[in-house]
């Protein structure tokens, strides 16, 4: 059995990056950090339904990105671009589980817990590697180390409560499976952005991850088509398109979209430089 290659050289020292770009990161992480607090404001919208709205909402505004690059494309990259569907399809069931599994886990125990787990995503990765016998540094085992030590401290509050907030080890579960979740939408993202134009890529995944969170919560959670199926329709605005016909639901749903959506996630994948954004080789959550 292989041993993991554990690299200490030292790696180039990077290059210099534009302030602006340092001002587009700033901005990107403030409105991605307050995403679940957004999310908390529709608490009696179920998790898979909330998660569609926020995909469509997205979905809509990345088409006009997607609109402008196709339009402005070579005929070349689009036959290409046509061709990559089956594995833009399989990344947007990725970021559906992502989402699906989060806002179901941040439903059901505290904020901090939620936040932290699904934020585990670099910690599964470098024990993968490890289990895979790839290359990682030192640093890279012992940050790894240090954040699963973390977790094992956080997971013993499981039981007390925060606030309003339970801990539960299924919200727990749930959060952590969606990190787990959105591996599979990095590794594509990292095969297909080093070619694929920014909105190209996120526009279809992100559609594909709202219609199959759709489907989920007509199956599992009784979503009609504007309201739920109980109650003789009765159900309040928890329908598939719900967030077009209630003031409140609009008005979260735009700002997730237009918030951590597009300057959070899409800002942050558009930085080109490969020491803060990597958007060549790497692509995180649009």
């Amino acid at each position: 059995m292989r041993r993991p290659v554990v690299s200490k050289s030292k790696r180039p020292a990077p290059k210099q990056v534009p302030p602006l770009l340092w001002v587009q990161l700033a901005f990107a992480l403030l409105a991605i950090s307050t995403a679940a607090v957004a999310f908390r404001e529709l608490p009696d919208t179920p998790p898979f339904l909330l998660a569609s709205w926020r995909m469509q909402t997205t979905s809509i505004i990345l088409a006009f990105g997607a609109g402008y690059q196709g339009w402005n494309e070579t005929r070349e990259l689009l036959l290409r671009w046509l061709h990559s569907f089956p594995l833009l399809m399989v990344s947007g069931v990725c970021l559906a589980a992502h989402f699906g599994l989060w806002v179901w886990g941040l439903q059901n125990t505290s904020l901090p817990h939620s936040l932290l787990l699904v934020c585990c995503t670099p910690l599964l990765l470098s024990f993968g590697s490890l289990a895979l016998c790839l290359q990682i540094s030192a640093g890279e085992i012992a940050s790894s180390v240090l954040g699963a030590l973390g977790v094992a401290l956080m997971a013993a509050d499981v039981g007390q409560t925060w606030g309003d907030d339970a801990v539960t080890w299924f919200g727990d579960v749930m959060s952590l499976g969606a990190a787990a979740a959105i591996i599979g939408y990095m590794l594509i993202g990292h095969q297909l952005r080093q070619w694929m134009p920014l909105f190209l890529y996120v526009f279809p995944v992100t559609l594909t991850a709202a219609v199959v969170l759709a489907v989920a919560s007509a199956l599992v959670e009784d979503a009609g088509v504007l309201t739920d199926r109980t109650q003789g329709g009765q159900g309040g605005h928890a329908g598939i398109f719900g967030w077009t016909t209630d003031l409140r639901s609009f008005v979260v749903t735009a700002y997730l979209a237009l918030g951590p959506g597009l300057v959070g996630h899409t800002g942050y994948n558009q930085i080109p430089n490969p020491e803060i954004g990597k958007l060549g080789p790497t692509s995180f959550k649009p």
